[in-house]
C-alpha cells in the first residue's frame, strides 16, 4: 500500500518501496529515509545551522549556538595529524580573536602545545613524552612537591624552602 510512485500537480509526490525506504514532498516537508544510504561525491554540501545525526545515546549535533556536542557513554574523539608537517589544533576564540590554541600549529614533531594565541612563537606549554616545559612564569597557591628536580636560573620564594640534599 505505500510502494509505489505518486504525484500530484501541487507538488506532492512519493516514491517508495515500503514505510522505510521512501523519498516523499508533501506540503513544505521533504522526507527521506532509507534503510541503507549511500552519498558520494567530489563536491558534496549540506549546508544547514543545525544537525543531528545519530541516536538518542550516540550522537553528533550542533545548534545555531555555536556548540557541537559529542554524546556516547564512552566518547572517544580522535583527531588525526596525518604527517608531522600538518597543523592539528583546537583554537579558543572570543569576538574571533583566538586566545588560546591547543596542539601543535607549527612543530615538525609529536609533541602537545599551549598557546596564548594562534601564533607558534607564543607557546606557554610544551608537552613531550618525557617532560613538561612551562615557556612563562608559572605561579601557585599552595605547596609544590616534586622528585630529581633541575632548576636553571633564579629561584625566588616568600615563606620556607625544603629540601633534601640540596
Amino acid at each position: 500500500a505505500n510502494s509505489g510512485i505518486f504525484l500530484d500537480s501541487d507538488g506532492t509526490f512519493n516514491l517508495a518501496t515500503d514505510s522505510s525506504n521512501f523519498i516523499r514532498k508533501n506540503g513544505s516537508d521533504l522526507q527521506i529515509k532509507s534503510e541503507n544510504t549511500l552519498l558520494t561525491g567530489s563536491n558534496v554540501e549540506i549546508l544547514t545551522p543545525k544537525f543531528f545525526i545519530g541516536s538518542d545515546t550516540n550522537n553528533i549535533s550542533s545548534s545555531n549556538g555555536g556548540t557541537i556536542l559529542l554524546k556516547a557513554a564512552n566518547t572517544r574523539a580522535i583527531l588525526d595529524r596525518t604527517a608531522t608537517d600538518k597543523k592539528l589544533n583546537l583554537e579558543f576564540n572570543t569576538a574571533g580573536t583566538t586566545n588560546w590554541t591547543l596542539g601543535n600549529i607549527a612543530e615538525s614533531n609529536d609533541n602537545f602545545y599551549i598557546y596564548s594565541s594562534d601564533g607558534a612563537g607564543d607557546k606557554h606549554i610544551s608537552l613531550t613524552p618525557d617532560s613538561t616545559t612551562f615557556h612563562t612564569n608559572v605561579t601557585a597557591s599552595g605547596n609544590i612537591s616534586a622528585s630529581s628536580v633541575s632548576v636553571g636560573g633564579n629561584v625566588s620564594a616568600s615563606g620556607n624552602i625544603f629540601g633534601k640534599s640540596l
